[in-house]
């Protein structure tokens, strides 16, 4: 596959509720620690996200805030949202705003992409 980004250039949002998933039903750290060190380092080298509701709603698991904790995750992991972004746009258009800040607009397409996308 063709890509305008190359494999370190590439940015995944996650979810609360696959983030949850995986970490209590199906790839528990204790059973899955080379899933769990890759993880945090694409957190680390921020690469993987999550929005700032997002991540307030994951710290909510006592278990999760956790392992943030422990591997001082909480700075790389979250993205802040503008109170002009909260309040005028969708999370989308969020995401838009925040890749063309960050010059990655010709990632945009690949950002949406189902095949790009972290299914835990």
């Amino acid at each position: 596959m063709n890509s305008l980004l190359t494999h370190d250039q590439i940015i995944y949002s996650l979810d609360t509720s696959a983030l949850i998933a995986a970490f209590h039903e199906r790839y528990p750290i204790e059973n899955f620690p080379s899933l769990w060190d890759k993880i945090e380092e694409l957190i680390k080298n921020g690469r993987l996200k999550m929005s700032q509701i997002v991540f307030d709603e994951a710290m909510r698991d006592t278990k999760i805030k956790q392992w943030c904790n422990e591997n001082q995750l909480k700075p790389d992991f979250q993205a802040a949202i503008d109170e002009s972004v909260k309040s005028s746009r969708n999370f989308q258009d969020w995401w838009t705003i925040e890749l063309e800040n960050q010059g990655l607009t010709r990632g945009l397409l690949l950002w949406h992409s189902p095949m790009k996308t972290i299914s835990l």
